[in-house]
């Protein structure tokens, strides 16, 4: 009779496993593709109605598309929500960086990361969270606490490029100790010729 429950407990367990890590992987899938459905339209827009211009007409015509999208498809589809789809699509063109991403962050996230105006910036959050797998909340608190400007303040190689400057940055908040012990052993030029080395 033990050995029944013992067997019993054991195949439950087994049971909620498994279905917990499909449950994850349905909704990894789910906002993947809404991430990238919200950058398609905000593409689209941008491109096919507005011409990338902020016209009068196209303001009205994506105020149109909003009250017919929302009637069909529900809140999600909101004027306020189609204007950030095109903020997005602008601010983030690179489709293939976006695809990434979306497999790692979700549409709240990106959504954060739109109120940032320095593109390095951006950029710079947009790595961290995504090898960091930081949640909405901490990426919401790293940005309120102003990291990447605190980073840049430490992290002054303004003669790297922009995707070494980048490296550098996301290695001094990733690895603090290393980060600070080269600069002693190594200065500053030094420190920049290994990074561009090394990347």
């Amino acid at each position: 009779m033990k050995k029944e429950v013992t067997l019993q407990e054991s195949l439950i367990t087994d049971l909620r496993t498994l279905i917990n890590e499909a449950r994850n992987k349905v909704a990894l899938i789910v906002n993947t593709e809404i991430t990238l459905l919200y950058w398609h339209i905000g593409k689209r827009i941008n491109e096919e109605v507005l011409g990338n211009q902020r016209a009068e007409y196209g303001k009205q015509i994506v105020s149109t598309l909003s009250t017919q999208l929302t009637k069909e498809y529900g809140r999600g589809f909101e004027l306020r929500n189609l204007r950030r789809m095109m903020q997005f699509a602008e601010l983030f063109p690179d489709f293939q960086i976006v695809a990434t991403a979306s497999q790692q962050l979700s549409w709240s996230h990106f959504i954060e990361l739109l109120s940032i105006k320095n593109d390095l910036g951006r950029e710079f959050y947009l790595t961290m969270a995504a090898s960091e797998s930081w949640s909405i909340r901490t990426l919401r608190n790293k940005i309120d606490s102003m990291l990447y400007e605190r980073t840049l303040s430490v992290v002054s190689l303004r003669r790297l490029s922009k995707q070494n400057w980048l490296t550098c940055a996301i290695m001094r908040y990733s690895h603090p100790t290393w980060f600070s012990k080269a600069l002693t052993f190594w200065n500053l030029q030094d420190l920049k010729e290994y990074i561009v080395k090394s990347h």
